[in-house]
Formats: structure tokens, C-alpha cells, sequence
């Protein structure tokens, strides 16, 4: 990759807009479910792919049945996503509520 390209990603990628909300891991085999809460769902997309590739759970609670069944035995879950118009102040309180009332709903811990 060029110089050029890269700093247009760069400047991209900082001037993107980022989708905060809620998703689950979810084990198949298992069939236990985790659920998180953050401000950028694509990032957290990445951050489970990565750690389920390299047999790192994202919580201490993955890790028997991560080790037992592999990561291909996990699958990630985008919820909900929060409307853009949630104020940056609030978006904390906001995310922790919706985590836990997804946690609740589906049977799944929180993390």
C-alpha cells in the first residue's frame, strides 16, 4: 500500500461514524451466550473473530468451552444497534441498560 492510500484510510477511517449497540457470542455446541455493550459493533465484530481464531476468550467464563469445541464454534450476533441521535453522555448508562435487558431476554451472561 502506498503512502497516499494509507493516510486516506487513516483519515477514513477516523472520519468514519461508528455504530454503538449490543451483540452475543453465542457457543453452537454448548449453547451458552454471552452478551457485550460498545461503542463501535464493527470493532467488536473484529476484536471476536480475532480472539476466537487464536483460542482467546473475550471473558474468563469462554474459556472451558472455547478450549473444548474451538473457535469455529462461535458465532457473533450484532442485537441492536442505538440510534445515532443517543447523546455521547448518555451512551454509557445507555449501553449498560440495553446489555442488560438483552442479557435477561435471551439467557445470557454479561460481559
Amino acid at each position: 500500500m502506498r503512502k497516499a492510500d494509507r493516510k486516506a484510510a487513516t483519515a477514513a477511517w477516523k472520519d468514519g461514524k461508528r455504530r454503538a449497540g449490543v451483540w452475543l457470542v453465542r457457543c453452537a455446541a454448548t449453547g451458552e451466550a454471552w452478551v457485550g455493550a460498545g461503542r463501535d459493533l464493527d470493532a467488536a465484530r473484529n476484536r471476536c473473530d480475532f480472539s476466537m481464531r487464536h483460542g482467546m476468550p473475550l471473558h474468563p467464563d469462554m474459556k472451558p468451552a472455547l478450549r473444548a469445541h474451538g473457535g469455529a464454534a462461535f458465532a457473533f450476533e450484532e442485537i441492536e444497534a442505538l440510534p445515532e441521535d443517543v447523546e455521547e453522555i448518555a451512551l454509557p448508562r445507555e449501553l449498560k441498560a440495553r446489555r442488560a435487558s438483552a442479557a435477561e431476554r435471551l439467557g445470557a451472561r454479561a460481559i
